[in-house]
């Protein structure tokens, strides 16, 4: 059961926020609060159609920064980019470059910038990232501009990465609530290595059982107890044992209770979650969040759950 960012859920996380480079059909319309610059009708993308097989990349710069901020025209440079020469994406660069804050939150035109992240070069990509510095928090609270910082992180050496996560500090807890910047959060802790995340597993001291309840918190210390060692988090995984039997219970905690069950290395953490799940199996069971618990036990060899349940039934009617 993958549910909240679980395991199930993986591919869907690992592109972030809607964070594929094809602008998607439902935004045909501009989807999801946006709205074309350009409608089909236009007499560019009308010429663009008509002459589509031979168009290259190059016939594209003049008007770049306007076709992408079209659903087609977006389309078309995203292709054109993938098998365009040196010499046509520095010049489709150029253009893109001087309007890149307009594109970065547009809804078609930030997959062009996701794109330019993937195909360029290592110093186009790296002047990229320099144009994001400073507006990190903000872009990772948008809902287009949040694609652009994942792919970023996605794309850059760690010097770079390490300097746009830096602008998270002290906003860590508000992106996590958010239905986009929480997504920025679990890509950095997937992507850099966990002594510079130091800052995001500071955040959730004292709010760790909080957060596991937090719809997108939870999502969060997901990755943190599958991609950071268990004494890198140990006072969070402390306190998510210290509240388990509450946390099994509930829609999103069940998940971070399993996910300690499965990733965490500390001795004892397993057993501690067993022996809540034994002395209250008959209620968990019966509970329709906290029976995830009781599966993932089941998955992860507790055959003795099956008698235990047996047994504790026929006493609660006999």
């Amino acid at each position: 059961k993958g549910g909240a960012g679980g395991k199930g859920d993986k591919n869907r996380r690992r592109g972030g926020s809607g964070g594929g480079q094809i602008a998607p059909a439902e935004a045909a319309d501009g989807g999801a609060g946006g709205k074309s610059r350009l409608q089909p009708s236009s007499p560019i993308i009308e010429q663009l159609k008509a002459r589509e097989r031979n168009i290259e990349l190059s016939d594209l710069s003049l008007h770049i920064t306007e076709i992408a901020q079209d659903q087609y025209g977006s389309r078309l440079i995203q292709q054109k980019l993938e098998v365009a020469s040196d010499d046509e994406k520095q010049l489709a660069f150029k253009s893109v470059l001087q309007k890149m804050p307009q594109l970065t939150t547009d809804v078609f035109g930030n997959y062009v910038i996701q794109k330019f992240f993937e195909y360029g070069s290592s110093e186009q990509r790296r002047i990229l990232a320099e144009q994001l510095v400073g507006q990190v928090l903000k872009l990772s609270l948008q809902m287009y501009g949040c694609r652009v910082v994942q792919k970023a992180l996605d794309s850059v050496p760690i010097e770079q990465q390490v300097l746009l996560i830096g602008e998270l500090k002290g906003n860590v807890i508000k992106c996590i609530e958010d239905q986009h910047g929480n997504h920025v959060i679990q890509k950095c802790i997937e992507r850099l290595p966990t002594d510079r995340i130091g800052f995001i597993v500071d955040s959730f001291l004292g709010q760790a059982a909080r957060m596991a309840k937090h719809c997108y918190g939870c999502r969060v210390m997901q990755r943190l107890i599958e991609y950071c060692a268990s004494t890198q988090i140990s006072a969070l995984l402390d306190e998510v044992l210290r509240c388990s039997m509450e946390l099994a219970t509930d829609q999103y905690g069940n998940y971070v209770v399993q996910h300690v069950m499965e990733h965490s290395s500390r001795p004892g953490d397993r057993q501690h979650v067993m022996g809540t799940v034994r002395k209250n199996i008959l209620t968990l069971s019966c509970h329709k969040y906290a029976s995830n618990v009781i599966e993932k036990a089941l998955v992860m060899g507790a055959a003795w759950i099956v008698c235990t349940v047996g047994l504790q039934y026929q006493s609660s009617i006999g």
